[in-house]
């Protein structure tokens, strides 16, 4: 049944043929289909709920403070790419209007709530991305058809790939659609089906949402009409119907609203109050409510606990950092690598693909507690995997002055095991002999873990020799007198002083 029909089998208000909650009807007006509770969940019915809104706040938000940076794999290590046009659009400005905060942002909230994200990509001349323009997700769709035509009414089925058919992307600007070809749009789908679009989270459980929407919807209606009395009056007399009504709006009056609750009551004529309990409906309320904010959870594969469900212990460990190293893994870090999939092949060239990547920075986010996270930076810097410059650029501090903070440490009771194997000796005593192998092992653990730190401090206190020696000369020969005496008052003056710095550095 159209809607036009729908509408026409409507002879009038009053019990009419078709309902407006006809599913043609909502679906015309920008509804998605009802629920069995009796709602009609739209987009943002389902963000007016509580918990739904705190958790897709949470996951966007959290998304949207991570940087995104552009890097080049340069063979041994790896550099950041800031020149290139998609570390602009990432890190920097994605467009005139918005900041990288709050398009990461928006992106999110999209692929959350409607199951997918699109954005329009301008690019230059060369064909290098300028900007990133968000295309609202309601307007936006991509469908499957013939190579060479954007006529999506020829009836190519949805979802048939092969080497005549390409993806092409439709939005409606103004009342008009307008067709877009694939590499011009930067389109992050969510959980799907046929492997174009995700699901809209919304519509496929609008059920549960529903049941959320009705019960918030009996909540108002039952704390706004709290003057529906917890018990009964008894009347000795049978008082007439207008008596009845009069008495029954008075008290209406009188007690209905939650500003007009818990007065006290004045009867009269012999009436009587009998009190009676809350109905079993009514006291499972609170509980129906708990249980919306886990159905919200399980959808968002969010914890509980960051919706502010506290009633009820986490799984994930006693440690607050356990629980965020949880959070990042299983919540956000798989809406990450659906970001980078898709910047990596559609803000690159082809020339440039596999050499640039798009990465978002998630250390801070899977670090543990302060405490822990310095006791694995301490492991790692006691067996050489990190050195101090690099353990203080973790927390953005500055490097150590005159590449102090270059060295590599290695604990000394440790040697490759090809410097344990017997040397030989003399031909001594037994004794003597163990002794001997014991001596020569614990030296070359020694040479061999003092080697870089030797090599590291002569190579300081040669190159200091020679820039003060070269700095000397060009004074001394510059100037007029004899060099011979110059040179060797230098010689008198620089070394003592070279010495101690010698010193100091050995």
């Amino acid at each position: 049944m159209g809607i036009l029909t729908a509408i026409e089998e409507r002879s009038r208000l009053e019990n009419p043929k078709v309902p407006i909650s006809s599913s043609e009807v909502l679906r015309v007006l920008g509804d998605p289909l009802g629920t069995q509770a009796g709602v009609a969940v739209s987009h943002g019915r389902a963000l007016g709920l509580t918990a739904f809104w705190a958790g897709v706040r949470m996951i966007t938000q959290t998304i949207a403070g991570l940087p995104c940076e552009v890097y080049e794999r340069t063979g041994t290590s790896n550099r950041l790419a800031t020149e290139q046009p998609a570390y602009k659009l990432l890190y920097t400005r994605p467009n005139p209007f918005m900041t990288p905060y709050t398009w990461k942002e928006m992106r999110a909230a999209h692929c959350l709530t409607w199951g997918n994200s699109y954005a329009e990509i301008e690019r230059d001349g060369a064909g290098r991305p300028v900007n990133l323009w968000p295309l609202l997700p309601d307007r936006t769709g991509v469908e499957v058809v013939r190579k060479g035509t954007f006529n999506l009414a020829a009836g190519t089925p949805s979802g048939q790939l092969g080497p005549d058919y390409e993806k092409v992307y439709w939005t409606h600007i103004n009342g008009t659609r307008v067709f877009l070809p694939a590499d011009r749009v930067l389109h992050v789908p969510g959980l799907g089906y046929d492997g174009l679009r995700g699901y809209n989270v919304v519509r496929i459980h609008r059920e549960s949402l529903g049941l959320s929407v009705a019960a918030n919807e009996y909540g108002a209606s039952f704390f706004g009409n709290s003057g529906r009395p917890s018990g009964y009056l008894e009347h000795p007399g049978k008082p007439e119907p207008d008596e009845r009504a009069q008495f029954r709006d008075e008290w209406n009056q009188m007690h209905s609203g939650l500003t007009k609750a818990q007065r006290t009551a004045v009867l009269w004529g012999g009436m009587k109050w009998h009190q009676v309990s809350v109905p079993p409906e009514d006291a499972q309320f609170l509980e129906t409510r708990g249980m919306q904010i886990e159905e919200v959870a399980r959808i968002l594969n969010i914890n509980p606990i960051l919706l502010q469900q506290t009633t009820k212990q986490t799984s994930w460990g006693t440690g607050v950092s356990k629980f965020l190293v949880a959070y990042g893994k299983f919540t956000i870090v798989p809406w990450l690598e659906r970001d980078e999939d898709v910047f990596n092949w559609e803000l690159f060239r082809e020339i440039d693909r596999g050499r640039f990547y798009a990465k978002y920075n998630v250390s801070a986010l899977l670090r543990g507690d302060a405490e822990t996270q310095a006791k694995v930076l301490e492991i790692k810097r006691r067996n050489g995997v990190i050195n101090a410059d690099e353990w203080r650029a973790l927390e953005e501090e500055n490097p150590l002055p005159d590449g102090q903070g270059k060295v590599y440490l290695v604990p000394l009771n440790m040697a490759p095991i090809d410097q344990m194997i017997e040397r030989p000796t003399e031909k001594l005593p037994d004794p003597q002999r163990s002794t001997e192998r014991r001596s020569l092992a614990m030296r070359g653990r020694l040479r061999d873990a003092h080697r870089g730190l030797i090599q590291d401090a002569a190579g300081r206190c040669v190159g200091a020799e020679v820039k003060a020696l070269k700095k000397a000369l060009k004074n001394i020969f510059g100037k007029r007198g004899d060099p011979d005496v110059e040179l060797n008052r230098w010689i008198d003056e620089f070394y003592p002083r070279h010495q101690q710095y010698v010193y100091k550095t050995m």
